[in-house]
């Protein structure tokens, strides 16, 4: 995925409130599959309780035009962030919460149906800790329930299987940063997926590695 934006930002009595418009490119296994357009808005402030604390607040609408053999997946996603973050001394403890709202095409075979419109509450929890002024070390777990409105239609042994899935994820996380400067860091992170899926299909377990490299401007 390779991700742009530009966001205006302006001071307030409440705290910063800022406004921006992103594009996103998706490619799988060198085969391109979709390019979103993004609107975005959120507000931060720094009166919230606690030591360093900060809360944000923030909304996104996403437009998807999807790629041919993808194009199940257009249509919007809508997204909020509401995001609690505390920081004494050399630690920094955070909250999240995520809900998503999907509007898709899907996906109909002729024999089978699927959805990919699925609304999603995730709540993760994190804590980071500074070694120096550049490195930092963290953890992380995490909890996500998705529920797909549109009932699959499958084929089964036993016939034509009629049903709403729903998911459970789970999350486990470690990782580590390096700052070269205020804008620039490089991350790596590992991480465990659980997915508990009332469709067997969906469900599995899942290890990932992950660099990333953030630049600023």
């Amino acid at each position: 995925m390779i991700q742009a934006g530009a966001k205006w930002v302006q001071k307030t009595a409440p705290g910063v409130i800022s406004v921006g418009l992103g594009g996103d490119y998706i490619w799988r296994d060198r085969r391109s599959r979709e390019r979103r357009a993004r609107l975005m808005a959120g507000i931060t402030t720094l009166d919230c309780p606690g030591p360093g604390a900060r809360c944000l607040v923030r909304a996104e609408a996403t437009q998807i035009f999807p790629l041919p053999g993808f194009d199940a997946y257009r249509g919007q996603m809508y997204r909020l962030d509401a995001h609690y973050r505390l920081r004494p001394g050399n630690w920094t403890a955070e909250l999240k919460y995520r809900a998503d709202y999907n509007d898709r095409d899907n996906l109909d075979t002729g024999e089978e149906f699927f959805s990919v419109s699925p609304e999603r509450h995730g709540l993760d929890a994190g804590i980071e800790y500074d070694l120096t002024d550049q490195l930092s070390v963290e953890a992380g777990a995490g909890f996500r329930f998705s529920y797909y409105r549109t009932p699959h239609q499958l084929i089964v042994p036993e016939g034509r299987q009629t049903i709403r899935r729903e998911d459970k994820r789970h999350t486990l996380s470690v990782g580590t940063t390096y700052r070269f400067s205020r804008r620039t860091s490089l991350s790596l992170d590992l991480d465990r997926i659980d997915n508990n899926s009332n469709i067997d299909r969906y469900s599995y377990d899942r290890h990932t590695v992950t660099a990333s490299l953030a630049v600023g401007f």
